[in-house]
This record gives C-alpha cells, sequence and structure tokens, in this order.
C-alpha cells in the first residue's frame, strides 16, 4: 500500500480545481449526500404505496359496513312486511 492513501479510499487524486478526491467513490469530499435522489427513489415510493392501500382498505372497509346496513335494513322491513302479511285475514 503506499504512504499516501487512506485505507478504504484508494489513492487520491487531484481534480481540475486543485482539490483532493477519491478515485473509488463517485462524490467528491465537497459535495454533500444525495438526500433528494434517495428521497425520490426509496421514500417517495413507499409513501405512495402507503397512501394506495390506505385508501384501498378505507374503501373496502366502507363498502363492508354498508353492505351490513343494508343487510339489516332490508332484514327488519322483511319482518315488517312478514308480520302485516301474517295478521291480514286471507280473503275467502
Amino acid at each position: 500500500m503506499r504512504g499516501n492513501s487512506a485505507e478504504g479510499m484508494g489513492d487520491p487524486t487531484l481534480t481540475a480545481s486543485g482539490k483532493l478526491r477519491s478515485t473509488m467513490t463517485s462524490l467528491p469530499f465537497d459535495q454533500s449526500f444525495p438526500l433528494r435522489r434517495i428521497f425520490l427513489r426509496y421514500i417517495m415510493p413507499g409513501l405512495m404505496i402507503l397512501l394506495t392501500s390506505c385508501t384501498v382498505l378505507t374503501v373496502l372497509g366502507s363498502r363492508h359496513v354498508a353492505q351490513g346496513v343494508y343487510f339489516d335494513h332490508a332484514t327488519r322491513l322483511d319482518k315488517v312486511i312478514k308480520l302485516t302479511i301474517s295478521q291480514v285475514p286471507p280473503d275467502a
């Protein structure tokens, strides 16, 4: 190993501006961490999947609740109709 290289960083080279940068990394030392790229690549799709799944589950749950309410209403109406029919005397 050469004396002027950092361990794990490769051989440092001079850029056109005179700054040292490693040849094994794609980012120069003075560049910030690519938070926007990571946010757009990983976090944003995750949020979209979460939002979509919550929307789908909410729609399915509300349909299930509405179906139960309509079923209970139909059951009560059926009982009322049966009671009314049983109380009316048949025509002879």
